[in-house]
C-alpha cells in the first residue's frame, strides 16, 4: 500500500517538474528576432537558344532564431503567397510569362559542423498556358549545400530547378 502510494507520488512530482521545466529549457535560449523583407532580384534563365532573363518579387516575413548562448542558429523566411510573382522574359522578342507565386517556407541552416544549408519548402513556382498546359511546375522541397548549391535532397515535382530539371518547356512558351 505505501510503495503503491509512494509510487504515485512521485510520478505526480516528476510531472510536475517537467511541465514545469520545460518552458525554461526555451526561455533560456534567447528569442527570435522578427522582420519583414522585400525580395527584387533578376536572374539569368541558363538553357535556352535565347537569353531569357528571370524576375522575382515577393514579401516575406524573417525570423532569426539563436541558441541558448545567443549565437545563431537559423534564419526563417515565409514568402507571403499574395504578394510573390515570377516573371520569366525572351529578351530577343520581349516576350514574357508570368505566375503568381505560391507561398513557402526556405531555411538557412548552420550544422554544428559549421555546414551551411539551404532548405525550401512549398511551390517555387507554377505556370500554367491557355492551350499549352503545364510549363513550369516547381513544387516540393530543396536542400542545398551552399558552398556547392549541389542538391542534397529533393522531394516533389520539378520540371525546371530539381534534379534533371529542364527548362525546355519554358523556352518553348517565350520562343
Amino acid at each position: 500500500m505505501i510503495s503503491s502510494w509512494l509510487r504515485r507520488l512521485l510520478i505526480s512530482v516528476i510531472t510536475v517538474l517537467i511541465v514545469a521545466l520545460a518552458p525554461l529549457s526555451s526561455a533560456l535560449a534567447s528569442p527570435p528576432e522578427f522582420s519583414v523583407g522585400e525580395l527584387d532580384f533578376t536572374f539569368p534563365i541558363i538553357g535556352c537558344d535565347f537569353p531569357v532573363q528571370g524576375h522575382l518579387t515577393a514579401t516575406f516575413n524573417t525570423s532569426v532564431h539563436f541558441d541558448q548562448n545567443g549565437d545563431f542558429k537559423m534564419l526563417i523566411d515565409r514568402v507571403v503567397a499574395r504578394d510573390s510573382q515570377g516573371t520569366y522574359t525572351n529578351l530577343e522578342t520581349g516576350a514574357s510569362i508570368s505566375s503568381s507565386k505560391g507561398a513557402g517556407i526556405d531555411k538557412i541552416l548552420i550544422e554544428e559542423d559549421g555546414t551551411v544549408r539551404l532548405v525550401i519548402t512549398g511551390m517555387i513556382d507554377i505556370i500554367a498556358l491557355p492551350g499549352q498546359g503545364l510549363v513550369l511546375q516547381d513544387v516540393g522541397r530543396l536542400i542545398f549545400d551552399t558552398a556547392t548549391f549541389e542538391i542534397l535532397f529533393s522531394a516533389g515535382q520539378f520540371t525546371a530547378h530539381g534534379p534533371l530539371g529542364s527548362v525546355e518547356a519554358l523556352c518553348a512558351a517565350l520562343a
